[in-house]
């Protein structure tokens, strides 16, 4: 692989949980300024055995696109989209990429990079859209939302632990949660001892939900939502429902100064209903 360029050198197990080492190879594709992935280099730890795979990549491998290639291409395409004399003459709608990319699971288990999306006139810590690279196909998806950075989010949780020293954010990973975009991250003490979770909603650092635990921070969270507050409401095209049963278990917390009930009802047994 002399000629060829390796890359993202992951870790992973194959089917019958034997370790392996899997490297993308890329190749250049533009003249010399643009790389291609061709394949895959699996490489045994034990053995030392290279087996170079270029079409029928295993589907146990989840990383085939490295992070620094989804990068590039989301850069590549934000600035080039209408055309190179566009980024030298009149620069309508250039965009560029906003930090790096993220690592985040797709609902058919998939790992996808996601990459944020800035107008390149703009506000450093606003997005206008975000791209989501399946990293086995390389197939890239865009949707427009506007919202706020990561580096934005995290400066937002570490804005309502202040009061405490030595507490500091740590990297969000963006999620849906409940349909809304959403930046979910661990908040650690100066020795690195988790304390709480946090959630910002990804289109307002203002609304923030804080949690000692997961379960506590999604009601947290959830409890926001239905407040409405003054971010986002819930989305109105969701019809009402109405649900009749005998309470099993109800329990009562006091979120942001606000009763919050959770009920348990003996015929859905199943679900949490939460409410002001």
């Amino acid at each position: 692989f002399s000629t060829y360029e390796r890359a993202d050198f992951s870790f992973e197990v194959d089917d019958s949980w034997h370790p392996q080492w899997v490297v993308s190879i890329l190749r250049p594709s533009v003249m010399y300024t643009c790389r291609k992935v061709c394949g895959v280099a699996m490489v045994d730890p034990d053995s030392g055995v290279i087996e170079f795979l270029s079409d029928e990549v295993p589907e146990w491998v989840d990383r085939v696109v490295p992070a620094k290639l989804a990068e590039i291409n989301s850069q590549n395409w934000g600035c080039y989209r209408k055309g190179f004399w566009n980024t030298v003459i009149s620069k309508r709608d250039v965009m560029s990429a906003s930090g790096g990319a993220i690592e985040v699971f797709g609902v058919d288990n998939q790992i996808y990079w996601h990459v944020g999306i800035s107008s390149a006139n703009g506000a450093d810590d606003s997005l206008v859209a975000y791209i989501q690279i399946n990293s086995r196909t390389n197939a890239a998806r865009i949707y427009w939302l506007a919202g706020v950075t990561p580096e934005a989010a995290q400066k937002a949780l570490n804005s309502q632990v202040s009061n405490y020293e030595g507490w500091s954010a740590q990297e969000v990973i963006p999620y849906v949660l409940y349909g809304h975009f959403a930046y979910v991250g661990p908040i650690v003490s100066a020795n690195g001892q988790f304390q709480r979770l946090g959630i910002v909603e990804g289109t307002n650092v203002n609304f923030v939900a804080l949690g000692s635990s997961e379960a506590e921070a999604l009601r947290a969270f959830k409890a926001r939502l239905a407040q409405g507050g003054n971010a986002v409401n819930p989305d109105s095209a969701v019809e009402p429902q109405v649900i009749e049963g005998t309470v099993r278990r109800i329990g009562t917390d006091t979120q942001n100064g606000t009763a919050v009930f959770f009920v348990l009802l003996n015929e859905v047994p199943q679900k949490l209903y939460v409410g002001g």
